[in-house]
């Protein structure tokens, strides 16, 4: 049975000897010394901040490497083998390149990324809005000016983005339209040349965002209770311009109060958006009304009471408030101290007559 078996074997070996496979295993052995693995035939591992700014590889930055005998050499990869009589391979374009090189082509010139950080910051909301109020702030109508341009630009690219009704174009549009408030500006006039339709053109407007976010993000979001108090003042400033009467405040201002004490029921953890938003409208009607300074009155012992009870993470805050309202109320004093100097001197002036 064995010799059975081992002239079997021999037929299969006198099959296989015209493939020669005695100078095939020669022929692999003498190609052993050209195929070795060498120091300098592999290449060498690339650091992380390599691949950042200058240093992607390209050609010209291939011509000064440096051999096994240098010491940026010893740092290698195993397993890569590169026969030292083979062309160099064609070196890979990263992904940001290939983009680069598509905007390049498009535009005539490779954006700087310095250039394209300063272009997203630019329709950054946040940024604008930190722009405007520092521009309020300082009360300084050309810087709101520009704010209010670049507001408009900032809802323009959101409007691109996301469409004219999305929220985040109608958040800007309620900044813009607060804006215009602060610097009595609308259209390119002045507050004291504007018409009875540039006072219906505003209403119009906020009324749009108020309700579209309403619609969206629901009567009680701190974005719509926002947009109300916009609203507000806008209504505020047409009955001081005898535009509306003063039932269209009224019926607002009920409104506002009627969901500020649902929001402060179902969320007290917000209390303290709810008496900023407070304290926003109590400044709007006194303008044109006393009761907002009572309502100033009434919020300030409100934050007082919550100054006392609430934990210390709000303790800074309400702090502020505070102070702003102690402000607010000094400052309406004198306005109605001078009011009634102005009545009196009037009503002597009559007498006299």
């Amino acid at each position: 049975m064995r010799v059975e078996k081992l002239t079997k074997m021999e037929e299969q070996l006198k099959k296989l000897e015209p493939l020669k496979l005695a100078e095939c295993l020669q022929e692999a052995t003498d190609l052993r010394g050209f195929y070795d693995v060498q120091p300098d035939d592999i290449e060498p591992i690339a650091s992380s901040s390599a691949s950042q700014g200058t240093d992607l590889y390209s050609p010209e930055s291939e011509k000064g490497k440096q051999k096994a005998n240098s010491p940026s050499s010893s740092i290698r990869r195993r397993g890569v083998l590169m026969p030292s009589n083979s062309t160099q391979p064609l070196p890979n374009i990263p992904e940001e390149q290939e983009a680069d090189h598509r905007q390049e082509q498009a535009y005539g010139f490779r954006p700087q990324p310095s250039q394209q950080n300063h272009d997203e910051r630019f329709y950054d909301f946040d940024d604008a809005v930190v722009q405007r109020n520092e521009a309020a702030e300082t009360d300084d109508q050309e810087a709101l000016a520009a704010a209010q341009s670049r507001l408009q630009l900032v809802k323009w690219q959101q409007e691109q983005d996301h469409g004219k009704g999305h929220p985040k174009a109608l958040i800007t549009q309620r900044e813009i339209i607060a804006t215009s408030l602060a610097s009595g500006m609308w259209n390119g006039k002045p507050i004291e040349e504007w018409a009875v339709d540039d006072f219906r053109e505003i209403e119009d407007g906020m009324r749009h965002v108020f309700e579209g976010l309403e619609e969206s993000l629901g009567p009680l979001h701190q974005e719509t209770l926002e947009s109300l108090t916009v609203l507000f003042s806008v209504r505020v400033s047409l009955v001081k311009t005898e535009v509306l009467p003063w039932a269209s405040v009224a019926e607002l201002l009920d409104t506002m109060a009627r969901r500020l004490d649902d929001r402060a029921a179902i969320t007290p953890d917000l209390m303290l958006d709810t008496l900023t938003i407070k304290y926003k409208t109590a400044l709007s009607l006194a303008q044109i009304s006393e009761r907002g300074d009572r309502m100033l009155a009434d919020l300030l012992e409100e934050a007082e009471g919550l100054m006392l009870t609430t934990g210390r993470s709000s303790v800074a805050e309400l702090t502020a408030l505070r102070y702003n309202i102690l402000e607010r109320i000094s400052e309406l004093r004198d306005m109605r101290d001078g009011e009634d100097a102005v009545a009196a001197e009037e009503a002597e002036r009559e007498n006299r007559v």
